[in-house]
């Protein structure tokens, strides 16, 4: 499971996720009535994006055992 491929891909999976969340939660905040930027609260986008990048993590773990092991999809694109 943990092979160098299985972790690069996990690996994308985490950070793409974490990134699209935390871009959806600042942008969620931003863009309602009479906030801003600086209204964001920063610490709970960090823990809500780690939280979502740590699922993401699992999700790619519970996929390697469905598929072949060295893929953290839970997609089997070989069939």
């Amino acid at each position: 499971m943990f092979t160098k491929k299985f972790l690069k891909d996990a690996a994308e999976r985490a950070i793409s996720t974490v990134a699209q969340t935390a871009l959806a939660l600042i942008i969620a905040v931003a863009a309602t009535p009479n906030n801003g930027v600086t209204d964001v609260p920063w610490l709970a986008v960090v823990n809500i994006s780690a939280l979502a990048g740590l699922i993401s993590v699992l999700k790619s773990i519970i996929a390697s055992r469905v598929n072949p092991p060295d893929s953290a999809s839970l997609v089997d694109l070989d069939k």
